[in-house]
């Protein structure tokens, strides 16, 4: 399993990083998240029953909401897209460093202090910030897509805007599976 995941990894950065070899990457990169989202999912299955069924159907259907909402003409402007990768790249590096701090010092005050308020109310309200963000990025990857094709640009950005939107639905899927295990904490 980590193998797979730094595999996975090591595809997506160099899909991200060199559109010319997403075909190749971006199916390895595929491949390896389908492997990583079933265990992810199996995982929180034994904890929850039924919360695979609600984030798969939750997310097929804000992203077929997203795409109802973008053929209707409505956009992501310029500032609303800087906004969103910065909100991006701090929860990332939020997230690795409370992956450090749960490593490096798991048994600290701050760690226990973060994952109470993790638990609780406002882990919640961060949930739902993360998904509204997942779901303006898929915005973002809907208008790229329809600028690749609209653009003629050759068959290599047709694969990376096609692998952007799998990293987003993806995205969106793990926020929504995290929102609802949240919810289903708080109801206990």
């Amino acid at each position: 399993f980590v193998g797979a995941l730094i595999a996975t990894a090591i595809a997506g950065l160099v899909s991200s990083l060199a559109p010319k070899t997403t075909a190749v990457t971006g199916s390895i990169y595929s491949a390896g998240m389908g492997y990583a989202l079933t265990f992810m999912s199996m995982i929180y299955a034994m904890q929850w029953k039924g919360i695979i069924v609600e984030a798969v159907t939750l997310t097929l259907l804000t992203v077929a909401v997203l795409a109802v909402i973008y053929s209707k003409g409505v956009r992501v402007g310029s500032r609303m897209k800087t906004a969103l990768i910065t909100c991006l790249w701090v929860s990332i590096i939020g997230g690795v460093l409370f992956m450090l701090l749960a490593w490096l010092a798991p048994n600290s005050a701050i760690y226990a202090s973060i994952v109470a308020i993790n638990n609780g109310p406002i882990g919640i309200l961060f949930a739902v910030v993360g998904v509204l963000i997942a779901a303006a990025l898929l915005m973002c990857d809907f208008e790229t897509i329809q600028m690749t094709v609209e653009q003629g640009l050759p068959a290599q950005y047709e694969w990376y805007a096609s692998y952007g939107l799998i990293v987003g639905v993806i995205y969106l899927y793990l926020k929504i599976l995290s929102l609802l295990a949240k919810i289903a904490n708080n109801r206990k």
